[in-house]
């Protein structure tokens, strides 16, 4: 797979502006430049999981800003992917959870069969799943990301490599980038860093 400028968009996340109007979000969108948004499709923004049916609605809204949902981090529920597909939005951003007392290995077959169990929803609704890395509870780099979704259909399934999460798992980015290079669907770039609260260390 090769990238050139013509085929990148740029989208930000919404989550930090819960509290504006659809109106406000756009138009603050809209000056800071980007070609589109990922949106929180969570309990308490604009739009909750229970009315995805209304996407499409909020799609038209963002377009009058010339805006476009490039995904939404949310569940999988089927009329999640029916309200996507309707509003021509082509991701659901997920994060794999692993559970300490399941421990690793079996939450990550867990979280494989969940995808391979939402394959079908993805080929009926031409809604690919996007899969991220997070450090923490989950699963934390792109070795992990890549061990996860190997021999997955990257149409369907893809990863999304988030370059601070890595950083905080201890990978270096020319590496984590290369790793899911097969799957890759989309790159998340923000920063982080560890900050000592327990004293000098020395």
């Amino acid at each position: 797979m090769s990238l050139s400028e013509s085929t990148v968009s740029f989208s930000i996340f919404t989550k930090p502006w819960r509290t504006k109007s659809v109106a406000e979000l756009g138009s603050f969108v809209q000056s800071l430049g980007f070609d589109g948004i990922e949106f929180p499709l969570r309990e308490g923004y604009q739009l909750e999981p229970g009315e995805a049916h209304k996407l499409p609605e909020l799609a038209r809204q963002l377009e009058d800003y010339g805006l476009r949902i490039f995904s939404v981090a949310s569940g999988t529920d089927e009329r999640i992917f029916a309200g996507c597909a309707e509003a021509g939005i082509p991701m659901i951003r997920v994060m794999p959870a692993i559970r300490q007392a399941e421990g690793y290995l079996a939450s990550e077959r867990r979280e494989r069969e969940k995808l391979e169990s939402l394959l079908p929803l993805c080929k009926q609704y031409g809604v690919r799943i996007g899969v991220q890395q997070h450090y923490g509870n989950h699963v934390t780099d792109a070795m992990g990301l890549l061990h996860l979704l190997e021999g997955l259909d990257p149409q369907y399934v893809g990863a999304i490599w988030d370059a601070a999460h890595d950083a905080l798992a201890g990978q270096q980015p020319e590496y984590g980038l290369n790793i899911v290079w097969s799957h890759l669907c989309m790159v998340n770039f923000k920063n982080a860093y560890y900050h000592r609260t327990n004293g000098t260390g020395s």
